[in-house]
Protein backbone atom coordinates (compact mmCIF):
# COMPACT_ATOMS: atom_id res chain seq x y z
CA UNK A 1 0.00 0.00 0.00
CA UNK A 2 1.29 3.45 -0.89
CA UNK A 3 1.07 6.33 1.50
CA UNK A 4 1.49 10.06 1.19
CA UNK A 5 2.19 12.60 3.90
CA UNK A 6 -1.45 13.53 4.51
CA UNK A 7 -2.96 10.06 4.47
CA UNK A 8 -1.19 7.78 6.92
CA UNK A 9 -3.60 5.17 8.31
CA UNK A 10 -4.22 5.48 12.02
CA UNK A 11 -4.85 1.85 12.91
CA UNK A 12 -3.29 -0.04 10.05
CA UNK A 13 0.22 -0.04 11.50
CA UNK A 14 1.10 -3.39 9.99
CA UNK A 15 0.45 -2.15 6.48
CA UNK A 16 3.71 -0.23 6.73
CA UNK A 17 5.49 -3.49 5.97
CA UNK A 18 4.26 -3.12 2.41
CA UNK A 19 5.81 0.35 2.29
CA UNK A 20 9.09 -1.13 3.50
CA UNK A 21 9.00 -3.77 0.77
CA UNK A 22 8.38 -1.21 -1.96
CA UNK A 23 11.04 1.11 -0.57
CA UNK A 24 13.46 -1.82 -0.74
CA UNK A 25 12.43 -2.46 -4.32
CA UNK A 26 12.89 1.16 -5.41
CA UNK A 27 16.24 1.51 -3.67
CA UNK A 28 17.59 -1.59 -5.37
CA UNK A 29 16.31 -0.98 -8.91
CA UNK A 30 19.44 0.77 -10.14
CA UNK A 31 21.71 -2.12 -9.22
CA UNK A 32 19.88 -5.24 -10.26
CA UNK A 33 16.65 -6.66 -11.62
CA UNK A 34 15.30 -9.76 -9.91
CA UNK A 35 13.36 -12.32 -11.92
CA UNK A 36 11.67 -15.64 -11.27
CA UNK A 37 9.71 -17.22 -8.49
CA UNK A 38 12.66 -17.43 -6.10
CA UNK A 39 13.32 -13.72 -6.51
CA UNK A 40 9.68 -13.00 -5.72
CA UNK A 41 9.89 -15.04 -2.53
CA UNK A 42 13.17 -13.34 -1.59
CA UNK A 43 11.71 -9.84 -1.90
CA UNK A 44 8.46 -10.79 -0.22
CA UNK A 45 9.72 -12.71 2.80
CA UNK A 46 13.39 -11.91 3.39
CA UNK A 47 14.39 -9.93 6.45
CA UNK A 48 17.64 -9.97 8.36
CA UNK A 49 15.98 -11.19 11.54
CA UNK A 50 15.04 -14.37 9.68
CA UNK A 51 18.62 -15.40 10.38
CA UNK A 52 17.26 -16.26 13.84
CA UNK A 53 15.03 -18.99 12.40
CA UNK A 54 17.39 -21.80 13.58
CA UNK A 55 16.41 -20.86 17.13
CA UNK A 56 12.84 -22.04 16.43
CA UNK A 57 13.52 -25.81 16.38
CA UNK A 58 16.13 -25.37 19.11
CA UNK A 59 13.63 -23.58 21.34
CA UNK A 60 10.99 -26.26 20.74
CA UNK A 61 13.45 -29.01 21.64
CA UNK A 62 14.57 -27.21 24.82
CA UNK A 63 10.98 -26.67 25.89
CA UNK A 64 9.89 -30.23 25.08
CA UNK A 65 12.84 -31.73 26.97
CA UNK A 66 12.27 -29.48 29.99
CA UNK A 67 15.82 -28.13 29.80
CA UNK A 68 17.08 -25.11 31.74
CA UNK A 69 14.27 -22.57 32.03
CA UNK A 70 16.76 -19.76 31.54
CA UNK A 71 17.94 -21.05 28.18
CA UNK A 72 14.42 -22.10 27.21
CA UNK A 73 13.24 -18.53 27.76
CA UNK A 74 16.17 -16.94 25.90
CA UNK A 75 16.01 -19.24 22.87
CA UNK A 76 12.23 -19.09 22.50
CA UNK A 77 12.35 -15.33 22.98
CA UNK A 78 14.70 -15.10 19.99
CA UNK A 79 12.63 -17.64 18.03
CA UNK A 80 9.44 -15.59 18.16
CA UNK A 81 11.13 -12.56 16.54
CA UNK A 82 11.56 -14.12 13.04
CA UNK A 83 8.22 -15.91 13.38
CA UNK A 84 6.46 -12.58 13.89
CA UNK A 85 8.19 -11.24 10.77
CA UNK A 86 7.06 -14.23 8.69
CA UNK A 87 3.54 -13.85 10.02
CA UNK A 88 3.44 -10.20 9.02
CA UNK A 89 4.92 -10.81 5.57
CA UNK A 90 2.54 -13.67 4.78
CA UNK A 91 -0.39 -11.52 5.89
CA UNK A 92 0.73 -8.83 3.46
CA UNK A 93 0.84 -11.34 0.59
CA UNK A 94 -2.65 -12.60 1.42
CA UNK A 95 -3.91 -9.02 1.71
CA UNK A 96 -2.55 -8.22 -1.75
CA UNK A 97 -4.94 -10.84 -3.19
CA UNK A 98 -7.97 -9.14 -1.61
CA UNK A 99 -9.64 -5.73 -1.70
CA UNK A 100 -8.77 -2.87 0.63
CA UNK A 101 -11.48 -3.71 3.17
CA UNK A 102 -10.55 -7.38 3.54
CA UNK A 103 -6.85 -6.55 3.45
CA UNK A 104 -7.28 -3.96 6.17
CA UNK A 105 -9.19 -6.40 8.35
CA UNK A 106 -6.49 -9.04 7.87
CA UNK A 107 -3.77 -6.59 8.84
CA UNK A 108 -5.75 -5.42 11.85
CA UNK A 109 -6.39 -9.00 12.97
CA UNK A 110 -3.00 -10.63 12.40
CA UNK A 111 -0.93 -7.51 13.05
CA UNK A 112 -1.02 -8.25 16.77
CA UNK A 113 -1.28 -12.03 16.56
CA UNK A 114 1.93 -12.55 18.53
CA UNK A 115 0.68 -10.40 21.43
CA UNK A 116 -2.63 -12.29 21.44
CA UNK A 117 -0.89 -15.69 21.40
CA UNK A 118 1.45 -14.66 24.23
CA UNK A 119 -1.49 -13.33 26.22
CA UNK A 120 -3.55 -16.48 25.76
CA UNK A 121 -0.58 -18.63 26.78
CA UNK A 122 -0.11 -16.59 29.95
CA UNK A 123 -3.83 -16.85 30.71
CA UNK A 124 -3.67 -20.64 30.39
CA UNK A 125 -0.98 -20.69 33.07
CA UNK A 126 -2.95 -18.28 35.26
CA UNK A 127 -0.30 -15.54 35.01
CA UNK A 128 -2.70 -12.61 35.18
CA UNK A 129 -0.07 -10.11 36.36
CA UNK A 130 2.19 -11.10 33.46
CA UNK A 131 -0.63 -10.46 30.98
CA UNK A 132 -1.36 -7.04 32.47
CA UNK A 133 2.32 -6.07 32.54
CA UNK A 134 2.76 -7.18 28.93
CA UNK A 135 -0.26 -5.17 27.76
CA UNK A 136 0.90 -2.10 29.64
CA UNK A 137 4.47 -2.58 28.41
CA UNK A 138 3.33 -2.87 24.79
CA UNK A 139 1.42 0.41 24.98
CA UNK A 140 4.14 2.31 26.83
CA UNK A 141 7.04 0.95 24.79
CA UNK A 142 5.38 2.13 21.58
CA UNK A 143 4.42 5.54 22.97
CA UNK A 144 7.68 6.33 24.75
CA UNK A 145 10.44 3.99 23.57
CA UNK A 146 9.70 3.64 19.85
CA UNK A 147 8.39 7.16 19.36
CA UNK A 148 11.26 8.50 21.46
CA UNK A 149 13.91 6.80 19.35
CA UNK A 150 12.11 7.95 16.17
CA UNK A 151 12.13 11.58 17.31
CA UNK A 152 15.73 11.36 18.56
CA UNK A 153 17.23 9.70 15.47
CA UNK A 154 15.07 11.72 13.10
CA UNK A 155 16.13 14.91 14.88
CA UNK A 156 19.81 14.08 14.44
CA UNK A 157 19.34 14.00 10.64
CA UNK A 158 16.65 16.70 10.40
CA UNK A 159 16.69 19.72 12.69
CA UNK A 160 12.90 19.95 12.78
CA UNK A 161 10.33 17.64 11.16
CA UNK A 162 6.76 18.86 10.67
CA UNK A 163 3.97 16.56 11.86
CA UNK A 164 0.65 16.35 10.06
CA UNK A 165 -1.87 17.95 12.50
CA UNK A 166 -4.52 15.40 11.54
CA UNK A 167 -2.18 12.56 12.52
CA UNK A 168 -1.30 14.16 15.85
CA UNK A 169 -4.89 15.06 16.76
CA UNK A 170 -6.31 11.67 15.76
CA UNK A 171 -3.72 9.73 17.71
CA UNK A 172 -4.12 11.95 20.77
CA UNK A 173 -7.89 11.58 20.86
CA UNK A 174 -7.86 7.82 20.36
CA UNK A 175 -5.19 7.37 23.03
CA UNK A 176 -7.32 9.44 25.42
CA UNK A 177 -10.27 7.10 24.82
CA UNK A 178 -8.02 4.07 25.35
CA UNK A 179 -6.78 5.58 28.63
CA UNK A 180 -10.38 6.17 29.66
CA UNK A 181 -11.19 2.50 29.12
CA UNK A 182 -8.26 1.39 31.27
CA UNK A 183 -8.87 3.93 34.02
CA UNK A 184 -12.57 3.46 34.79
CA UNK A 185 -12.32 -0.13 36.14
CA UNK A 186 -9.30 0.83 38.27
CA UNK A 187 -11.05 3.92 39.71
CA UNK A 188 -14.22 1.91 40.27
CA UNK A 189 -12.26 -0.70 42.20
CA UNK A 190 -10.43 1.91 44.30
CA UNK A 191 -13.48 3.98 45.27
CA UNK A 192 -16.05 1.29 46.01
CA UNK A 193 -16.19 0.60 49.75
CA UNK A 194 -18.28 -2.55 49.55
CA UNK A 195 -16.89 -3.97 46.37
CA UNK A 196 -17.39 -7.50 45.23
CA UNK A 197 -14.91 -9.14 42.94
CA UNK A 198 -17.74 -10.06 40.60
CA UNK A 199 -18.65 -6.41 39.99
CA UNK A 200 -15.10 -5.61 38.86
CA UNK A 201 -15.11 -8.62 36.54
CA UNK A 202 -18.46 -7.65 35.02
CA UNK A 203 -17.38 -4.02 34.56
CA UNK A 204 -14.14 -5.11 32.90
CA UNK A 205 -16.00 -7.48 30.60
CA UNK A 206 -18.51 -4.83 29.51
CA UNK A 207 -15.77 -2.20 29.15
CA UNK A 208 -13.81 -4.62 26.97
CA UNK A 209 -16.85 -5.08 24.73
CA UNK A 210 -17.29 -1.30 24.38
CA UNK A 211 -13.60 -0.82 23.60
CA UNK A 212 -13.67 -3.62 21.05
CA UNK A 213 -16.78 -2.06 19.50
CA UNK A 214 -14.93 1.25 19.27
CA UNK A 215 -12.07 -0.50 17.50
CA UNK A 216 -14.50 -1.99 14.97
CA UNK A 217 -16.05 1.44 14.41
CA UNK A 218 -12.61 2.88 13.71
CA UNK A 219 -12.03 0.16 11.14
CA UNK A 220 -15.39 0.89 9.50
CA UNK A 221 -14.51 4.59 9.45
CA UNK A 222 -11.10 3.98 7.91
CA UNK A 223 -11.93 1.19 5.49
CA UNK A 224 -15.51 1.88 4.41
CA UNK A 225 -17.35 5.11 5.24
CA UNK A 226 -14.35 7.45 5.00
CA UNK A 227 -12.00 5.35 2.89
CA UNK A 228 -11.55 8.32 0.56
CA UNK A 229 -9.50 10.01 3.26
CA UNK A 230 -6.93 7.26 2.82
CA UNK A 231 -6.97 7.03 -0.98
CA UNK A 232 -3.55 6.35 -2.46
CA UNK A 233 -2.01 8.85 -4.84
CA UNK A 234 0.71 6.50 -5.96
CA UNK A 235 3.41 8.27 -4.06
CA UNK A 236 5.86 6.80 -1.68
CA UNK A 237 8.75 8.28 0.19
CA UNK A 238 11.99 6.51 -0.55
CA UNK A 239 14.98 7.84 1.33
CA UNK A 240 14.35 11.61 1.20
CA UNK A 241 12.65 11.94 -2.20
CA UNK A 242 9.24 11.22 -3.65
CA UNK A 243 8.43 8.68 -6.35
CA UNK A 244 5.70 9.98 -8.61
CA UNK A 245 3.21 7.97 -10.65
CA UNK A 246 5.40 8.49 -13.71
CA UNK A 247 8.36 6.94 -11.88
CA UNK A 248 6.12 4.13 -10.72
CA UNK A 249 5.46 3.14 -14.33
CA UNK A 250 9.16 2.65 -14.94
CA UNK A 251 9.58 -0.86 -16.34
CA UNK A 252 12.29 -2.00 -13.95
CA UNK A 253 10.49 -0.66 -10.90
CA UNK A 254 7.16 -2.13 -11.98
CA UNK A 255 8.75 -5.53 -12.60
CA UNK A 256 10.24 -5.56 -9.13
CA UNK A 257 7.02 -4.35 -7.48
CA UNK A 258 5.05 -7.03 -9.34
CA UNK A 259 7.40 -9.62 -7.87
CA UNK A 260 6.26 -8.69 -4.37
CA UNK A 261 2.58 -9.19 -5.20
CA UNK A 262 2.69 -12.36 -7.27
CA UNK A 263 3.70 -14.70 -4.46
CA UNK A 264 1.62 -17.80 -4.21
CA UNK A 265 -1.52 -17.19 -2.18
CA UNK A 266 -1.61 -20.77 -0.95
CA UNK A 267 2.05 -20.64 -0.01
CA UNK A 268 1.36 -17.52 2.03
CA UNK A 269 -1.63 -19.19 3.71
CA UNK A 270 0.53 -22.21 4.52
CA UNK A 271 3.31 -20.02 5.93
CA UNK A 272 0.80 -18.10 8.01
CA UNK A 273 -0.81 -21.21 9.49
CA UNK A 274 2.56 -22.84 10.14
CA UNK A 275 3.88 -19.67 11.73
CA UNK A 276 0.85 -19.35 14.02
CA UNK A 277 1.29 -22.96 15.17
CA UNK A 278 5.03 -22.57 15.79
CA UNK A 279 4.48 -19.24 17.56
CA UNK A 280 1.90 -20.89 19.82
CA UNK A 281 4.33 -23.59 20.91
CA UNK A 282 7.23 -21.17 21.36
CA UNK A 283 4.98 -18.85 23.35
CA UNK A 284 3.90 -21.74 25.58
CA UNK A 285 7.50 -22.59 26.42
CA UNK A 286 8.44 -18.92 26.76
CA UNK A 287 5.63 -18.12 29.21
CA UNK A 288 6.14 -21.37 31.13
CA UNK A 289 9.81 -20.48 31.73
CA UNK A 290 9.27 -16.85 32.80
CA UNK A 291 9.28 -17.54 36.51
CA UNK A 292 12.36 -19.76 36.35
CA UNK A 293 14.15 -17.16 34.23
CA UNK A 294 13.16 -14.43 36.69
CA UNK A 295 14.50 -16.36 39.67
CA UNK A 296 17.78 -17.16 37.93
CA UNK A 297 18.41 -13.63 36.68
CA UNK A 298 16.96 -11.87 39.76
CA UNK A 299 14.57 -9.97 37.49
CA UNK A 300 10.94 -9.73 38.55
CA UNK A 301 8.39 -11.33 36.27
CA UNK A 302 6.66 -7.94 36.02
CA UNK A 303 9.84 -6.36 34.66
CA UNK A 304 10.35 -9.21 32.17
CA UNK A 305 6.74 -8.90 30.98
CA UNK A 306 6.85 -5.09 30.86
CA UNK A 307 10.22 -4.59 29.12
CA UNK A 308 11.20 -7.80 27.28
CA UNK A 309 8.00 -9.41 26.03
CA UNK A 310 6.72 -6.33 24.11
CA UNK A 311 9.91 -6.45 22.03
CA UNK A 312 9.14 -9.92 20.71
CA UNK A 313 6.20 -9.20 18.46
CA UNK A 314 7.15 -5.78 17.13
CA UNK A 315 10.92 -5.72 16.71
CA UNK A 316 10.70 -5.26 12.94
CA UNK A 317 8.15 -2.45 13.19
CA UNK A 318 10.20 -0.72 15.88
CA UNK A 319 13.20 -0.63 13.55
CA UNK A 320 10.99 0.48 10.66
CA UNK A 321 9.63 3.43 12.66
CA UNK A 322 13.17 4.65 13.36
CA UNK A 323 14.19 4.12 9.73
CA UNK A 324 11.30 6.20 8.42
CA UNK A 325 12.08 8.98 10.90
CA UNK A 326 15.69 9.08 9.70
CA UNK A 327 14.45 9.32 6.10
CA UNK A 328 12.25 12.27 6.98
CA UNK A 329 8.85 10.57 7.16
CA UNK A 330 8.02 11.22 10.79
CA UNK A 331 4.27 10.89 10.12
CA UNK A 332 4.71 7.25 9.24
CA UNK A 333 6.82 6.70 12.36
CA UNK A 334 4.04 8.19 14.47
CA UNK A 335 1.48 6.00 12.70
CA UNK A 336 3.51 2.88 13.50
CA UNK A 337 4.19 3.75 17.15
CA UNK A 338 0.83 5.23 18.15
CA UNK A 339 -1.15 2.91 15.86
CA UNK A 340 0.38 -0.14 17.54
CA UNK A 341 -0.48 1.28 20.97
CA UNK A 342 -4.08 1.83 19.91
CA UNK A 343 -4.34 -1.70 18.55
CA UNK A 344 -3.09 -3.17 21.82
CA UNK A 345 -5.40 -1.00 23.92
CA UNK A 346 -8.57 -1.33 21.83
CA UNK A 347 -8.12 -4.77 20.30
CA UNK A 348 -5.65 -7.04 22.11
CA UNK A 349 -6.57 -6.11 25.69
CA UNK A 350 -10.37 -6.39 25.20
CA UNK A 351 -9.94 -9.63 23.26
CA UNK A 352 -7.93 -11.19 26.08
CA UNK A 353 -10.41 -10.01 28.72
CA UNK A 354 -13.31 -11.54 26.80
CA UNK A 355 -11.34 -14.72 26.06
CA UNK A 356 -10.57 -15.26 29.74
CA UNK A 357 -14.29 -15.79 30.39
CA UNK A 358 -14.21 -18.84 28.15
CA UNK A 359 -11.02 -20.34 29.60
CA UNK A 360 -10.35 -22.20 32.83
CA UNK A 361 -8.50 -20.28 35.48
CA UNK A 362 -8.78 -16.74 36.88
CA UNK A 363 -10.51 -14.01 34.88
CA UNK A 364 -8.52 -11.15 33.39
CA UNK A 365 -9.84 -7.72 34.37
CA UNK A 366 -8.94 -4.16 33.45
CA UNK A 367 -8.48 -3.37 37.14
CA UNK A 368 -4.85 -2.32 36.95
CA UNK A 369 -3.08 -1.31 40.11
CA UNK A 370 -2.81 2.38 40.91
CA UNK A 371 0.86 2.39 39.88
CA UNK A 372 0.16 0.97 36.42
CA UNK A 373 -2.81 3.26 35.83
CA UNK A 374 -0.84 6.37 36.77
CA UNK A 375 2.07 5.30 34.55
CA UNK A 376 -0.28 4.86 31.59
CA UNK A 377 -1.82 8.27 32.19
CA UNK A 378 1.59 9.94 32.40
CA UNK A 379 2.74 8.22 29.20
CA UNK A 380 -0.32 9.41 27.25
CA UNK A 381 0.09 12.94 28.66
CA UNK A 382 3.80 13.12 27.78
CA UNK A 383 3.13 11.78 24.27
CA UNK A 384 0.31 14.29 23.75
CA UNK A 385 2.60 17.13 24.81
CA UNK A 386 5.27 15.94 22.38
CA UNK A 387 2.76 15.93 19.52
CA UNK A 388 0.85 19.11 20.31
CA UNK A 389 3.23 21.54 18.54
CA UNK A 390 3.04 19.48 15.30
CA UNK A 391 6.82 19.28 15.04
CA UNK A 392 9.44 16.83 16.26
CA UNK A 393 13.07 17.26 17.29
CA UNK A 394 15.76 15.25 19.05
CA UNK A 395 15.12 16.86 22.46
CA UNK A 396 11.51 15.66 22.51
CA UNK A 397 12.79 12.20 21.64
CA UNK A 398 15.20 12.30 24.56
CA UNK A 399 12.37 13.37 26.87
CA UNK A 400 10.24 10.39 25.82
CA UNK A 401 13.14 7.97 26.24
CA UNK A 402 14.00 9.30 29.70
CA UNK A 403 10.35 8.94 30.70
CA UNK A 404 10.42 5.31 29.56
CA UNK A 405 13.70 4.72 31.42
CA UNK A 406 12.21 6.08 34.66
CA UNK A 407 9.11 3.87 34.36
CA UNK A 408 11.23 0.82 33.49
CA UNK A 409 13.44 1.48 36.51
CA UNK A 410 10.37 1.59 38.71
CA UNK A 411 9.26 -1.79 37.36
CA UNK A 412 12.77 -3.15 37.92
CA UNK A 413 12.64 -2.15 41.58
CA UNK A 414 8.98 -3.05 42.03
Amino acid sequence: MLLDDDQVPLLRATSTKRVIRKSFVRNQQTSFVLRGHFSSLWITYFSWNLLLLPTVPLGLVLGWMGYSETWTFIVNFLAIIPLSTLLGNSTEVISSHTNDVIGGLLNATFGNAVEVILGVSALRFGLIDVVKSTLLGSVLSNLLFVLGWSFLLGGLFHTMQPINPAIADSNTSVLAVALFGFTIPAVFSATETELSKTNVQILSFLTAIFMFLLYLLFLVFELITHAHLYDNHKMIRSSSKRISEEDWNDSQTQELVDATSTGSLWLAVGIQLGTVILTSYCSEYLVHSIQGFSKRTKLSSSFVAFVLLPIVGNAAEHLAACAFAIKGNIDLSISIACGSSVQVALFVAPLLVISSWFMPGPLLTLDFHLFETVMLGIAVAVTSLALRDNTSNWLEGAELLISYAVISTAFFLK
